[in-house]
């Protein structure tokens, strides 16, 4: 589900998703204004998907999901020099 939000720093309106979390794998999530970086809230239950556009809006979230943990893996691999563990 597409969220809209308000930033009370610069009064920019954006769109954003929210999902909970996976139990055991939560870490604090914080929805930032994408125009100036002002935090706007924050969460241990739920992680904020920004950058929302109808592709992203209507795509199946199993799909966001997994982009995002290929992402994440990417980081860890080129964090270990390469290596998996």
């Amino acid at each position: 589900m597409v969220n809209f939000s308000k930033c009370t720093k610069c009064n920019n309106e954006f769109a954003y998703r929210v999902e909970k979390q996976l139990a055991g794998f939560r870490e604090k999530e914080y929805l930032i204004c994408p125009r100036c970086g002002e935090v706007i809230g924050s969460s241990m239950e739920y992680e904020y998907y920004q950058n929302v556009n109808k592709r992203v809006a209507n795509a199946p979230l199993e799909q966001i999901v997994k982009q995002k943990k290929a992402v994440s893996a990417a980081n860890i691999s080129s964090y270990n020099g390469g290596k998996n563990m």
